[in-house]
């Protein structure tokens, strides 16, 4: 897996949890290739109140956020991690 898609995939478990979904558990052995990988998967994981409103909400709300709002905070919410 590409060190773009492992990004994506944090930050998707990362938008499910702030919008109380249900993933707890996840397994992807084998994908990391190196610390670099490692470390843009767990970076991936921070995500701000902006970040938030581009994926669920308005573009045009998020366009005027400030400050706090642009502060990225790591969002896990997984029980279970398997790599």
């Amino acid at each position: 897996m590409q060190t773009t898609q492992l990004a994506w995939l944090a930050k998707a478990c990362a938008m499910n949890h702030r919008k109380n979904g249900g993933l707890k558990f996840l397994s992807i052995t084998k994908c990391f290739s190196s610390y670099s990988t490692a470390n843009s998967f767990y970076e991936a994981f921070k995500i701000s109140d902006h970040d938030h409103e581009i994926w669920y909400g308005d573009k045009k709300v998020a366009k005027d956020m400030q400050k706090e709002q642009l502060e990225k905070k790591f969002v896990y919410g997984l029980e279970y991690l398997n790599v």
